[in-house]
């Protein structure tokens, strides 16, 4: 629970074994509350903006990602 601190914000594909996307952002978001989270999917309509915002998720990216979106949403959310 205190590595949590180390990081400036985490970015993570809703596809993954044993926890999807979303469960993961609800485990970090109620340790801490101001993390940013951004979710890459290649499910375009798996959550809709406010559905996102409401689970504290700051932005999604749908796949495949491009690079200069990618670098644009970390530095945006890292500038908040």
């Amino acid at each position: 629970q205190g590595d949590i601190d180390k990081f400036d914000l985490v970015l993570t594909d809703y596809s993954m074994p044993d926890m999807n996307g979303i469960k993961l952002s609800e485990k970090l978001l109620k340790i801490r509350t101001d993390i940013p989270v951004i979710l890459a999917t290649g499910h375009v309509d798996l959550l809709s903006i406010d559905e996102m915002s409401q689970l504290g998720i700051k932005h999604s990216l749908v796949k495949p990602i491009n690079f200069d979106e990618l670098h644009q949403v970390i530095v945006d959310n890292l500038r908040e």
